[in-house]
């Protein structure tokens, strides 16, 4: 690849992260806004504009494959006082919809809203990519359920896993304004107890060793 095309193909990529971002730092702050609200009864609804790769009908002349189409976005929060942590926030996206679910312990409110923030940032951008993913296939990537069903080294390798995740961290690193690498040592610190045991270190540098040449190859203008 000539040094004119690969400047070219670092500066569309860079464009489209950056669309993401707006998105992504646009839904964060409007969530954030609901769950300091207090509201619990009705779950918080919106909707994001994603690229649309993958046309439903070929034969179809008025079907853009170049589109932007809406995926309903979703937050679903639930206080528990006798929840032994201060928050756990988990994710997934199917079709055309992304759903996320918060546990918090009321009790450590407001002290966590900022790290509620960072990782909404990260979970929002991970399933955005997992959307994306479905919709382009020139990807080769599609969502699967593999997760709890093999070792975790396994599923944070798995092909469609790896751009989800080091995207959701890119992600989260900016929120956080550190490197990619301390985002990712932030994750897997955190994580350590999900690897096998015994071999913590050893997993976690190698799911490191991956993330980051995926993240050199596909993301170089990011602070490593």
């Amino acid at each position: 690849m000539s040094n004119m095309k690969l400047i070219m193909e670092n500066w569309r990529g860079f464009l489209k992260e950056s669309k993401y971002d707006v998105k992504v730092r646009k839904l964060s702050y409007q969530m954030m806004e609901y769950i300091k609200s207090g509201e619990e009864e009705d779950p918080f609804y919106t909707d994001v504009i994603v690229k649309n790769h993958n046309p439903i009908d070929l034969d179809d002349e008025f079907n853009d494959v170049d589109s932007w189409d809406d995926v309903e976005v979703s937050l679903d929060v639930l206080r528990d006082p006798n929840f032994k942590l201060p928050f756990t926030l988990n994710g997934g996206a199917s079709g055309d919809a992304i759903e996320l679910n918060l546990i918090i312990n009321p009790a450590n409110e407001p002290n966590v809203w900022s790290d509620i923030n960072i990782e909404l940032h990260d979970a929002l951008r991970h399933e955005i990519e997992h959307i994306t993913q479905d919709r382009n296939p020139s990807k080769g990537l599609k969502d699967s359920h593999h997760e709890g069903t093999i070792p975790y080294v396994d599923y944070l390798l798995l092909p469609h896993e790896i751009p989800a995740y080091v995207k959701g961290l890119n992600a989260r690193r900016k929120k956080m304004k550190v490197t990619l690498t301390q985002a990712m040592d932030d994750f897997l610190t955190k994580h350590r107890s999900m690897f096998s045991k015994g071999a913590e270190d050893q997993e976690s540098d190698r799911v490191r060793s991956v993330w980051l040449s995926w993240a050199k190859e596909n993301l170089p203008n990011t602070p490593m």
